[in-house]
């Protein structure tokens, strides 16, 4: 084969392994935004633990470890009522209010998508207060119908699938853990430092309805009142 010819299958086989790759890429990232909304859908918001890896004056990038994604945190899209840049240590100081960031979000943007968030939180919770009060109910309950119940599901358990980490961890629910708090000396104001290598929780989001799908990442407001 002369060179041209050569040069040609070279081209045409790097050009098949750059598209496999972005194929696979595009893949993976398919099937961790359905992830994400699934768990959206059946439990509220995905809340995650992050590393910060980079500290701006508007913003701060995090990485979450489990999803294998690196993100933006923008400062706007937190309800905050100053925020200061300490450029010498290159930390930023959030002074927050007491808004949820996906309640201020979806009222202030009118964003369809967080307002679905929202919804989906909103109804999630009703749901284990519910559930809860079910539970108190069934202490009373004869123990021959409670014998009976625990047949039913124990039947049912052969036909349940396996829950994913992913999808205990958003059935916990625990409490996210926040570091860098403080408030002003006046009392006043409600303060958390970002800095780098910190651990920050984070809401993780993934609007389906667009093409392609688009993952978001939101801080959580440790102040928020329920």
């Amino acid at each position: 084969m002369d060179r041209d010819t050569v040069a040609k299958m070279a081209q045409n086989c790097n050009m098949k392994k750059e598209s496999a790759q972005l194929a696979q890429e595009q893949s993976t990232h398919l099937y961790l935004c359905l992830l994400i909304n699934d768990l959206t859908i059946r439990y509220g918001p995905v809340i995650r633990f992050a590393s910060v890896v980079n500290v701006l004056d508007q913003a701060f990038d995090v990485v979450i470890p489990e999803f294998g994604i690196e993100k933006r945190v923008h400062a706007d899209q937190m309800p905050l009522e100053n925020i200061v840049y300490e450029e010498h240590n290159s930390s930023l100081q959030l002074y927050w209010s007491e808004r949820d960031v996906i309640s201020y979000l979806a009222e202030r943007d009118d964003d369809e998508h967080l307002n679905k968030v929202k919804k989906f939180g909103d109804h999630y919770a009703q749901a284990e207060i519910e559930s809860s009060g079910k539970i108190d109910e069934e202490k009373n309950v004869p123990k021959d119908e409670a014998e009976a119940s625990e047949e039913s599901v124990a039947k049912d358990k052969k036909f349940s699938i396996t829950d994913s980490i992913q999808q205990s961890k958003s059935v916990a629910q625990d409490a996210p853990v926040f570091k860098g708090l403080r408030t002003s000396s006046d009392g006043k104001h409600h303060i958390q430092e970002i800095k780098e290598l910190m651990t920050v929780p984070v809401i993780v989001t993934a609007d389906i309805e667009k093409s392609p799908p688009v993952i978001k990442v939101y801080a959580v407001n440790p102040y928020a009142k329920k």
